[in-house]
């Protein structure tokens, strides 16, 4: 197989939530910084019997994940940020939380992936004296599927 000569870079992506998941999506790109990578595990299970030197291999559900993701915290209206506490800080029993994203840039044609999950957690802004860099926050999504979809408008 020959070399790829398609690779996309890290940093054009494009980052989407939706509160509530009510088809209401938010642009955050342009405050935030990254999702780490997602693993998502299968529940796989052996036994063993009289016969034979392997086990006998099968596989199950899909076990949840959590999903990530760094933000640039700011005190903007309508930013990643102010918008992920509200999500936060209103959450109840059957609070959705949506996240979209497209490695891609979001342009028709590319690929976005959406997690419907739920808020799980969130990561407060730090402060350090001793640095000059940008402060960060955070939040974490968490799920039990991802969707794959083409864009086309």
């Amino acid at each position: 197989m020959a070399q790829t000569s398609t690779s996309l870079p890290l940093g054009c992506g494009k980052l989407e939530i939706d509160v509530g998941c009510v088809d209401s999506w938010t642009d955050v790109s342009g405050s935030s910084t990254s999702l780490d990578q997602i693993t998502q595990d299968r529940l796989t299970g052996e036994a063993y019997t009289l016969e034979g030197l392997g086990a006998i291999v099968n596989g199950g559900k899909l076990q949840p994940f959590d999903a990530t993701f760094v933000i640039v915290y700011t005190e903007t209206v309508g930013e990643a940020w102010l918008l992920i506490l509200a999500a936060w800080e209103a959450v109840s029993c059957d609070s959705r939380f949506c996240v979209r994203w497209s490695p891609g840039g979001g342009n028709v044609g590319d690929l976005v992936y959406t997690i419907n999950g739920v808020l799980s957690s969130i990561t407060y802004p730090n402060n350090n004296a001793s640095e000059g860099g940008v402060i960060m926050a955070g939040f974490k999504v968490r799920s039990a599927s991802i969707t794959r979809d083409t864009i086309t408008s």
